[in-house]
């Protein structure tokens, strides 16, 4: 029995290997929550958030505090110039979606479609823009036109991964008292959690892409 506890409580064991990333992403989560309250960072945020995250993937590291601070400070600048749009266009879609269905409720309105692929593109940026900051040294120019490149190679995905990001918003809209219930978990992962998901498919698909542009060369 000691022998069998003592195999599952090794620092090098699967067990304690998991619960050490599982601790990470909460630790991850929090960092991220606490360095968006003041809105405008945001964008640097969400980017160290995805540095850290790329770390698991690539160099199996655990580590997270020094990690995301110091990837926080080194896209403050570009993170922030590409947060504040980013957040300007949501708040202006939701708002533009509302008072839409609150005019044509029962119709599907001419005004729907160009709301919807504004929504596209800017999801796009969601699920790329920061993910690529984070791994790349890109300009914004850059950063916004290969989202929207992978926007149109990969729709179902980026669908997909939009709609797990606002899983916490459909979840409120639809079964409330599932989000209440779910709402102290998401807290302590849904973000961290949701990133790490992504972008191991994310990784592969940089790659992937930064191979063809060599081979193109």
């Amino acid at each position: 029995m000691n022998l069998f506890f003592n195999s599952i409580f090794r620092e090098d064991s699967a067990f304690m290997l998991k619960a050490s990333r599982a601790a990470g992403l909460v630790v991850l989560n929090l960092l991220w929550l606490l360095c968006t309250l003041p809105v405008f960072t945001a964008g640097p945020a969400t980017a160290a958030l995805h540095y850290c995250i790329f770390q698991f993937h690539v160099q199996r590291e655990d580590r997270v505090v020094r990690p995301f601070f110091r990837a926080f400070r080194r896209e403050f600048k570009q993170g922030i110039l590409l947060g504040l749009p980013v957040s300007c266009l949501c708040a202006l879609l939701v708002f533009n979606g509302l008072f839409l269905y609150g005019t044509y409720p029962d119709t599907v309105h001419p005004l729907w479609i160009p709301l919807v692929i504004l929504v596209a593109m800017v999801g796009a940026v969601i699920v790329y823009g920061f993910p690529l900051l984070a791994r790349y040294r890109l300009t914004l120019r850059q950063i916004v036109t290969n989202s929207l490149a992978f926007l149109l190679q990969r729709p179902l995905f980026t669908l997909g991964a939009l709609g797990l990001y606002l899983l916490p918003v459909i979840l409120l809209l639809t079964v409330p008292g599932l989000f209440y219930r779910l709402s102290f978990a998401w807290l302590l992962l849904g973000k961290s959690l949701t990133a790490y998901i992504l972008d191991r498919k994310l990784l592969k698909l940089f790659e992937t892409q930064q191979e063809k542009e060599e081979d193109s060369e």
